[in-house]
């Protein structure tokens, strides 16, 4: 993967003019990692009031995974991260969050969703998915994956469209709220 500092924005335009198409989805991307990511695999990605939900109305807002563009949307492999890794992620978005000084930050829930839910997302004159999933496994987080959304040549009419589409097919699945997301477990950086 991409680790020099100075291309950190421009992660998702590299991969997908080196790897059209999402082709290196089918291998190995970090060293720490268990394996590629499968479709039938179920992603995390904790959502962080007010930034990536709409606290009134209950749903994640586009926000939540702009980054699929840029630097990398960070979910989490469901299955193998561990409460310990889960709760030092948080921990992390939380304080990052509250260094920006807005009021009631913290985890307001988290979406949960297959990886062929993102893989297999089209928009309109896609051919192949609009997005990829790569695992890419820290040292400190051995469940960390991230998702790209396909941006080399493509308008940025069509990158705001997808996202927002994106975003919808991933409201209809719904966010599972603090309190119940693995017995609380995060409870403790609700927002105020």
């Amino acid at each position: 993967m991409i680790e020099d500092a100075e291309l950190k924005y421009m992660r998702a335009e590299i991969l997908d003019r080196r790897h059209q198409n999402g082709a290196c989805q089918a291998f190995i991307s970090s060293d720490f990692s268990n394996g590629t990511v499968g479709d039938e695999e179920v992603l995390t990605r904790i959502l962080i009031s007010p930034f990536h939900v709409d606290r009134k109305k209950g749903i994640m807002t586009k926000s939540a995974i702009t980054a699929a563009e840029t630097s990398g949307w960070s979910v989490l492999r469901e299955q193998q991260a561990t409460d310990l890794e889960i709760k030092t992620t948080a921990e992390g978005l939380v304080e990052r969050a509250r260094s920006s000084k807005q009021p009631n930050v913290g985890v307001y829930g988290v979406a949960k969703f297959t990886c062929k839910t993102i893989r297999d997302f089209l928009y309109i004159d896609d051919v192949s998915g609009s997005y990829c999933v790569y695992d890419t496994a820290l040292k400190e987080s051995r469940s960390h994956a991230e998702i790209f959304q396909r941006v080399f040549l493509t308008e940025k009419e069509v990158l705001s469209d997808r996202r927002k589409y994106m975003t919808a097919a991933l409201n209809d699945i719904g966010i599972e709220p603090v309190s119940s997301y693995r017995g609380g477990l995060l409870s403790y950086l609700s927002p105020a």
